[in-house]
């Protein structure tokens, strides 16, 4: 979609673009079709200020513009804050990565009504088609019946979406912050609340539900666990039964499957596991698809496991049963297909059927549904903004027999799940974007990219050993390397600078004497790592409420050189760290304050300075960072700026320089990354329950001009 904006230019190009993308994400894509078909290269995406009103919903999937004249309404909105404060700049954004289009995570038919839901990761929406559509090459973007989106739905990075035929409720599994499944009416349209909510364990994926018992069983990536609930449960209820344990071997859980008729349940499983309250217990093991007695509880061992490099498995995703004959389904993300086992498929076997190849248009896919009524099997694409349809005795490179698709056919998603966190890479001048959830890919895009732009290359796959929660890795400009962690496997991966594809690590640093723990609930964890490429060590926070350095050659099962923690040193929750290599400081975020130390700190130390107070109004996020040539440190507000502040100045200080992002662009600045030679900052950005962006697009990163800091 041509949505763009040169803040340099006229108004009436400002009018242009801000209509653009309010009908695109309004009017769920349908008004500009012909704008999706044209579309060339990239261009800026808008960043006016949107006046609330224009993007609330009704209870039509179709918003009503709440304003006589939409001009009027653009003409009167700034991009500009007002009442600028010393040392504040309100230039705009000068471009911002965004997908305007939906992504699609999972897929579910309503045999009933000859309905297909498709759940959107990207705008926060379900989206209800008709079973027969089918869009051609050529013909514009698919029109739905209906669209659940909107502040009140709840919706939030949700992964799995399942329609109960027998009482028409719709199911939505959230996979991030919001810990729910929210349930809907069959005819829920616009933006309306859940008829209910189950709240549920932290990192959900997918359910499916036994219509002869009314069980709902839900996956859980990690800790992993099957949780199985009544399928009428609300609130704060708990499981009937819950599935986990070592002997399980459960390990970061994704598709879920069950089969009534012949008693069995099946879970595949990523590999990435640890026991999160043991320092050090981190392993990777190869992906599997584990099968149990469908009424298995506790410390369950499986019946059999497919595992094994002859099955494909790679990062594999939903799965479904096709009930007469108790084939699995599954789909099988990276490698771009759908595979079939048979019911009884154990050990390193291969798939009965691939569907895989250029013909099937299939993208990554990571949703699948098999329709036993029509003898029709279904993917989601999140490469290409699309669900596509087939025989569901189909093999090999087959065409779908019919398309839904919100994009044009030549449409290459973003694939963007969580944009918690971001890094520049100076020697490519590429901005390397990572998804916390879904798809946990680091995305390398182009310095000029805007909106809709694809990424240069994209790290991904069973290889890299990357996992989600992702939620600040770094870049060594010095030694050309990529650090990040794996946090479900109490790991830091390092990477060569130009890895792409399923690349492996060149050194992985995992084991009982590294004392890495976590992700451990409500510290975040072995999520963030730091480099200091200068003296050639890495920074990782650990629980307890540590800081674990290690040296840069480390490789293996290798101690920490040293660590810094305890009481004295105030480190507590949600910590990051950067180090200021011309004065010889090391900075930690944690608490909404700023904690200094010599760099070389270790034990439990108090810090030599500490920045804090009303003044100051600091936040916690997921990266900050630190400029050494002029000794600033750059962090977060709790009013949505972000702010610039010595480091060698103490105590409750204002920061020296501000750029109110929030106001300028409705998004909270979640990580930071700096390239100071063109004098830019950075910032990445994913909407939360607390905040969702006027502009309705829910994941972005936006690049500022701030020549300030860096003069």
């Amino acid at each position: 979609m041509r949505a763009y904006v040169n803040t340099h230019k006229n108004q009436g190009r400002r009018i242009l673009a801000g209509i653009a993308i309010v009908a695109a994400v309004v009017f769920g894509l349908s008004t500009l079709q012909q704008l999706w078909l044209g579309a060339g290269a990239a261009k800026l995406l808008s960043v006016e200020t949107i006046e609330p009103e224009a993007c609330d919903t009704q209870d039509s999937p179709v918003a009503a513009v709440q304003t006589p004249n939409l001009f009027t309404a653009f003409e009167s909105a700034s991009v500009h804050a007002q009442d600028a404060t010393p040392g504040e700049s309100n230039r705009p954004p000068v471009r911002q990565i965004v997908d305007t289009a939906p992504i699609y995570s999972s897929v579910a038919v309503d045999t009933n009504k000859d309905e297909v839901y498709l759940q959107d990761s990207n705008l926060w929406s379900i989206r209800v088609f008709s079973r027969t559509d089918n869009a051609k090459p050529g013909d514009p973007p698919t029109e739905p019946r209906r669209v659940i989106m909107g502040e009140k739905t709840a919706l939030q990075f949700n992964s799995c979406v399942w329609v109960d035929p027998a009482a028409g409720d719709v199911y939505s599994v959230e996979n991030d912050t919001g810990n729910i499944i929210a349930v809907y009416p069959r005819e829920a349209t616009g933006d309306v609340a859940p008829k209910r909510i189950l709240k549920v364990t932290h990192r959900a994926y997918a359910m499916v539900i036994n219509q002869e018992t009314k069980d709902l069983f839900l996956s859980v990536q990690f800790p992993p666990q099957i949780a199985v609930y009544d399928k009428e449960a609300s609130g704060d209820a708990k499981p009937r039964r819950l599935l986990q344990g070592p002997h399980t071997r459960l390990a970061d859980s994704h598709g879920i499957a069950i089969d009534p008729k012949r008693k069995l349940l099946f879970v595949d499983n990523w590999g990435n596991i640890a026991d999160l309250k043991v320092a050090g217990t981190g392993r990777f093991e190869l992906p599997s698809i584990s099968v149990y007695d469908i009424n298995a509880d506790g410390d369950t061992p499986p019946i059999r496991v497919i595992q094994g490099p002859k099955t494909r498995l790679d990062w594999p995703g939903v799965m479904s049963i096709d009930e007469d004959t108790g084939d699995l389904y599954v789909a099988n993300d990276v490698d771009q297909s759908i595979i079939a086992f048979h019911s009884g498929d154990q050990g390193d076997v291969e798939p009965s059927r691939v569907i895989k190849g250029p013909n099937t248009r299939l993208n990554y896919p990571v949703g699948i549904f098999v329709d036993n009524k029509n003898k029709e099997v279904w993917a989601t694409n999140i490469g290409n903004s699309s669900a596509t349809v087939y025989p569901l005795m189909a093999d090999g490179d087959i065409a779908p027999l019919r398309t839904i698709r919100s994009a044009a056919a030549d449409k290459q998603s973003l694939r963007f799940g969580k944009t918690s966190a971001l890094v520049y890479d100076s020697k490519r001048e590429e901005i390397m974007i990572p998804n916390c959830v879904i798809h946990p890919q680091i995305a390398s895009f182009a310095r000029l990219s805007g909106a809709n732009t694809p990424p240069v290359r994209v790290l991904e796959g069973q290889k890299t050993r990357i996992s989600r929660t992702m939620h600040g890795f770094a870049y060594d400009p010095v030694h050309d390397e990529v650090v990040v962690t794996s946090p479900l496997a109490q790991a830091i991966l390092v990477f060569r600078g130009g890895a792409k594809g399923e690349e492996s690590p060149i050194r992985i640093i995992q084991g009982p004497h590294t004392q890495i723990q976590g992700d451990y609930p409500g510290t975040g964890a072995n999520d963030r790592v730091s480099v200091d490429s200068v003296n050639g060590e890495y920074y990782m926070f650990s629980t307890p409420n540590q800081v674990l350095v290690f040296d840069r050659d480390a490789n293996g099962d290798v101690a920490p050189k040293r660590i810094l923690g305890g009481s004295e040193t105030q480190i507590s929750g949600r910590s990051n760290s950067m180090v200021d290599t011309v004065r010889n400081l090391l900075v930690i975020n944690s608490r909404n304050k700023l904690l200094i130390f010599d760099r070389t700190a270790s034990g439990n130390v108090k810090p030599k300075g500490i920045i804090q107070g009303p003044k100051a109004n600091l936040n916690t996020m997921e990266t900050f960072q630190v400029y050494p040539p002029k000794g600033l440190v750059l962090v977060t507000t709790r009013t949505g700026a972000v702010g610039a502040w010595s480091d060698e100045v103490y105590g409750d200080i204002a920061p020296r320089f501000t750029i109110p992002v929030k106001q300028l662009t409705g998004y909270d600045a979640l990580g930071i990354a700096i390239d100071p030679a063109h004098k830019e900052v950075l910032f990445s950005s994913a909407a939360s329950e607390r905040s969702h962006p006027t502009s309705g697009i829910m994941n972005t990163v936006m690049t500022f001009s701030w020549p300030e800091i860096f003069n």
